[in-house]
């Protein structure tokens, strides 16, 4: 692969559309992100949230393992999932930001540390354990 074969792809994947999945079980819903997380997709998150409202969840992890772009570009429609998320249910986690993004997102108030897990399975796992207790 050439140099500018790399900087092509490179290019391409950035610029890929913000997409959004949802897993759910057990009152745990999973919201996957993947693609560019910019101002340019408000009306994708606004969606995201609006559909997430109609699943009623008791708890809900947001995935960002496959988002990109997650600078200063993110800070707007990452506030805007966040706050929305959480008008449907207090349990909100974060997985998938790496430690230099997570320190950014702390220190711009986006995100607490309390919110932060370092992988999906530990937060669906306090979750489920909030939702136990909670229902007890």
């Amino acid at each position: 692969m050439t140099i500018l074969g790399y900087i092509f792809r490179v290019t391409s994947i950035e610029k890929m559309p913000l997409e959004y999945f949802f897993s759910e079980k057990d009152g745990l819903l999973v919201v996957s992100l993947k693609g560019v997380l910019d101002d340019e997709q408000q009306a994708v998150v606004e969606k995201c949230v609006a559909e997430a409202k109609e699943k009623h969840p008791l708890g809900i992890v947001v995935n960002l393992s496959e988002a990109t772009g997650l600078g200063r570009e993110a800070y707007r429609p990452f506030a805007l999932l966040l706050r929305g998320l959480k008008t449907i249910c207090r349990a909100v986690k974060v997985t998938g930001l790496d430690a230099n993004v997570q320190t950014l997102f702390v220190e711009q108030g986006l995100v607490s540390l309390s919110e932060l897990r370092p992988s999906l399975a530990e937060a669906l796992k306090e979750l489920a354990q909030q939702i136990r207790i909670g229902s007890e």
